[in-house]
């Protein structure tokens, strides 16, 4: 899924705060790249979920795509 760059740098800077330094960085770097993708591992995923208890307008999609994600995995699919 796509993101603007002001939502980008709003997850970034949630990672940031939340100790997930690593995630926002591959999320910043992918953004200046201008990269559609970025490559993101397990614990990426998590740390992104973590962040998004209550998500802003517009990251709620991200949330349901990862929520979906982690349960399909769970099941073993």
């Amino acid at each position: 899924m796509s993101l603007s760059d002001d939502l980008v740098v709003e997850l970034a800077q949630r990672l940031q705060r939340n100790g997930a330094q690593h995630t926002a960085q591959a999320l910043l770097k992918s953004a200046i790249r201008g990269t559609s993708a970025a490559t993101l591992d397990t614990q990426d995923r998590k740390n992104i979920l973590a962040v998004l208890d209550d998500p802003p307008a517009g990251l709620e999609e991200l949330q349901g795509v990862l929520l979906r994600e982690v349960r399909r995995r769970g099941a073993g699919q």
